[in-house]
């Protein structure tokens, strides 16, 4: 009888497994025009919205160059409704690292009249650009004397954003997903990064917009 239950569990994991490799997210985040036939003058049935979930029925015979994205086209599933989008802007449901840079992607910036200004733009494929300068005040007029940028991959692990530059350097930003800043001229409140430096004082970056 136990081996019998094992059994229907390995199978019962085994055709989910098989079930979610079918499954695809949008990763554009304009959106996917799902269209009747694979080609994109084809009349279009509707736009899926980003981070939409499809299932993969098959796979278009050749593939085609799109706004120099290169991939086959996919007939999909949407909620019942079935055509045709381009693959470049799919990505597999179970490939983690990808989707956790859908989830947690957007621009963050500090929000305080310190002497440094910190953007940090975390992309959707995985890269970033921290961009930060240093300036004072005369008669009235910011002048900004430092400025530089910094790039290279990110990921989502432990509720850290961890960044890796391109000459290996690791930081880490502390996430939040909910934190008001209504006190830095804020309204409501947003997600939120936390950068912990050497010195162990720490910077904080707000989400913007808000529903980006």
């Amino acid at each position: 009888m136990n081996k019998i239950i094992l059994l229907l569990i390995i199978l019962s994991i085994y055709f989910s497994c098989r079930e979610n490799e079918n499954v695809y997210i949008v990763s554009a985040k304009s959106g996917l025009v799902l269209r009747e036939k694979p080609d994109q003058l084809s009349k279009r049935i509707i736009t899926l919205p980003f981070k939409s979930k499809v299932t993969l029925l098959k796979l278009s015979d050749s593939e085609e160059t799109i706004n120099s994205q290169i991939s086959k086209w996919y007939n999909i599933n949407f909620n019942g409704q079935i055509g045709w989008v381009f693959g470049a802007y799919l990505i597999k449901a179970n490939n983690y690292e990808l989707v956790n840079c859908l989830n947690y992607s957007g621009i963050y910036k500090t929000v305080s009249e310190s002497e440094w200004n910190y953007e940090l733009k975390l992309n959707t494929d995985c890269s970033y650009v921290l961009h930060y300068d240093s300036h004072y005040w005369n008669d009235g007029e910011k002048v900004v004397n430092i400025n530089k940028e910094d790039s290279g991959l990110w990921n989502f692990k432990e509720n850290t954003i961890i960044l890796k530059n391109q000459k290996g350097l690791v930081e880490a930003f502390k996430y939040s997903n909910s934190l008001s800043y209504e006190e830095f001229g804020g309204n409501g409140e947003s997600p939120s990064l936390s950068w912990i430096k050497e010195d162990n004082t720490a910077i904080n970056f707000w989400r913007f917009p808000k529903d980006n």
